[in-house]
């Protein structure tokens, strides 16, 4: 699973390096297989192992009908690009992406179970202070996880 925090710098030829664990996870469990750096919802980008990202991307297909999902099918499909890691572990970001997610010299690498987000040192920042200011925010992760009915399983006793 990709959990955790890290902060990386971006070198001069927009290179981002991959967390060990993270790298050791993603080739573990997606060997030999491309990645797809996607502008997220957000200031911040995904990155997706090819295989996932293709069935985020059908599922979007399959409700092309919905006008609202069409103009989002073409924004992803127009702010995303295949990537690998080179040997050192870093990806390499085009400058339409690193524009996109105001990417400078620090970037924050976050583990969000099944993919990575890419935030600027300052989108990231901005998130988490408004998030953790707002008791509002609280109060609704509190419904949710109520309304998902997120409790100790009988096999977890």
């Amino acid at each position: 699973m990709l959990i955790g925090t890290y902060n990386y710098k971006i070198d001069s030829k927009n290179r981002i390096p991959v967390p060990a664990s993270f790298r050791n996870y993603l080739l573990e469990n997606y060997p030999d297989e491309e990645f797809i750096l996607v502008a997220g919802l957000g200031k911040y980008l995904y990155l997706h192992p090819k295989s996932l990202w293709s069935k985020y991307s059908k599922r979007l297909k399959k409700k092309y009908f919905d006008a609202n999902l069409r103009k989002w099918d073409t924004f992803f499909n127009a702010f995303s690009t295949p990537v690998n890691m080179d040997k050192q572990g870093r990806i390499l970001v085009p400058d339409n992406l690193i524009k996109y997610a105001g990417l400078k010299d620090n970037v924050i690498i976050v583990g969000n179970q099944n993919w990575l987000e890419l935030w600027s040192e300052e989108s990231w920042n901005k998130f988490t202070e408004e998030l953790i200011k707002s008791s509002e925010s609280f109060d609704e992760l509190d419904k949710m996880f109520r309304s998902m009915n997120i409790e100790e399983d009988e096999e977890d006793k």
